[in-house]
């Protein structure tokens, strides 16, 4: 299957997203055999996260490499190839997945973050939890679908981190913001074999950047990285930073305040968002949004210098009012990258926004779907069909796969949807190199393990 997308670092089954148990992991019932399916928060309350396969997140997605940039893509063979492991019960009987039993690796507690990439480049995806206890776990992968015991590498409790990278030597590096008396940001280096040494430290303060994405966004050929920061009532406004590289050896910190939120959010506690895209072929751009119900996402592009330029709504006519987290993803193939946005707080849907080209926007279409307030959106391909999948999880850590039409319509054969887990945070990687989606996710009950599910 191929999912075209440009410049982005991801249905029932006769399967129930049933309420958690006591100990908060979900109960999966079947008919039959059973069966499941780049910018991010570490906090528990934000579950938006990267992923490692060949699909997107509604923040800074990333795609094996752990690159933000160029087009990214799922494959897999629509045939059983005789009788499948399990066979789901749908309105649509040619539509089958299988995701083994969930198998979890470690205790990550606190972290609500999950990366994935090719660490060590032997060409496994490898699984990052930043924040986990003893600092940033990595999780080295098989190829089969197995993770060996983590590598940590030692650091404060981290608030976001994304993966990409800075000094071009082909390893994957972090970018991680710290909060405390003196909030930084750190750039931390791959050592190729799970570990991470920092290699440039830079005062963020007087607030923590709270989501954090990297891309090539001033078009000099070398990766750099954004954060937004929350704002403090009355005295300090929300804030865009930049770390920006030349030539890959060295790197610049910059800093401006994001006026253009309506006055009473741009020094408020409405949570802030920070996402990337690319929507006019060429330029990767900066989205700065709120959940605050009558603000709507903004779109910022790199000056050269190490700022960014306001362009304006992303969207016009206030059709994504209070609308986060953001996916960029050509949905009808015409070469460019069209919008889906959860729906603003409160209210369980998905809007899905054609771009026509020139700046010009078709107007939404919603799909009311379970669970308000969705966390994390992510792209990728976990049912065995041709058209790609959404995942997102809503705000008690519900977790559920929908298939996004070329309409745009993101549907399921019945409802509630196709239910694969209760999670605090979650990543899409091919671990087993099967050609489809495997979930990796943090549970969202103590002690939040690392688990992963692997499609059969």
């Amino acid at each position: 299957m191929q999912i075209a997308m440009r410049h982005v670092g991801w249905i029932f089954l006769g399967l129930c997203a049933c309420p958690p148990p006591d100990d908060g992991e979900p109960t999966t019932s079947t008919s039959g055999e059973e069966s499941t399916s780049s910018t991010s928060s570490t906090s528990g309350g934000d579950t938006s996260s990267t992923s490692g396969d060949t699909s997107t997140s509604g923040d800074t997605s990333t795609s094996g490499d752990t690159s933000t940039s160029g087009d990214t893509s799922t494959s897999g063979d629509t045939s059983t190839g005789g009788e499948p492991a399990c066979v789901q019960s749908w309105v649509a009987p040619d539509i089958e997945t299988c995701y083994a039993p969930a198998v979890p690796y470690v205790q990550v507690p606190g972290v609500g973050l999950v990366l994935a990439g090719d660490v060590d480049q032997d060409g496994h995806a490898d699984v990052i939890a930043p924040g986990a206890a003893g600092g940033i776990a990595v999780l080295l992968g098989d190829g089969a679908g197995g993770l060996a015991a983590p590598v940590f590498t030692a650091v404060d409790a981290p608030t976001s981190a994304a993966l990409g990278d800075f000094d071009a030597d082909g390893l994957p590096d972090l970018v991680v913001s710290f909060a405390g008396a003196a909030p930084r940001i750190d750039l931390l280096l791959g050592d190729g074999a799970g570990g991470f040494v920092v290699e440039e430290s830079f005062a963020s303060g007087p607030t923590v950047g709270t989501h954090l994405a990297t891309g090539d966004f001033d078009g000099d050929g070398d990766l750099d990285a954004v954060a937004i920061h929350q704002g403090v009532s009355n005295t300090t406004p929300k804030r865009l930073s930049s770390i920006t590289s030349a030539g890959s050896a060295a790197w610049t910190y910059a800093a401006q305040p994001l006026t253009m939120f309506v006055a009473d959010v741009i020094y408020s506690a409405w949570t802030p968002y920070l996402g990337i895209g690319e929507f006019d072929g060429e330029h990767l751009d900066v989205i700065v949004a709120t959940d605050r119900s009558v603000e709507q996402p903004h779109r910022l592009r790199s000056d050269g210098l190490g700022g960014f330029t306001y362009l304006g709504k992303l969207v016009p006519n206030n059709w994504l009012l209070g609308s986060l987290p953001i996916v960029p993803l050509d949905v009808d193939g015409d070469g460019d990258n069209d919008i889906i946005v959860a729906d603003k707080a409160g209210t369980a849907a998905l809007r899905y926004v054609e771009n026509l080209g020139g700046d010009t926007w078709a107007a939404p279409v919603i799909s009311s779907l379970p669970g308000p307030g969705k966390q994390q959106l992510a792209v990728g391909s976990l049912i065995h069909e041709p058209r790609p999948d959404l995942v997102y999880t809503g705000n008690q850590g519900e977790t559920l796969v929908r298939t996004i039409e070329e309409d745009g319509d993101i549907v399921a054969p019945n409802l509630p949807g196709f239910g694969i887990g209760y999670v605090r945070g979650f990543a899409l990687a091919d671990l087993n190199e099967d050609g489809w989606s495997d979930f990796v996710s943090v549970g969202v009950a103590a002690p939040n393990t690392l688990s992963v599910r692997l499609s059969l």
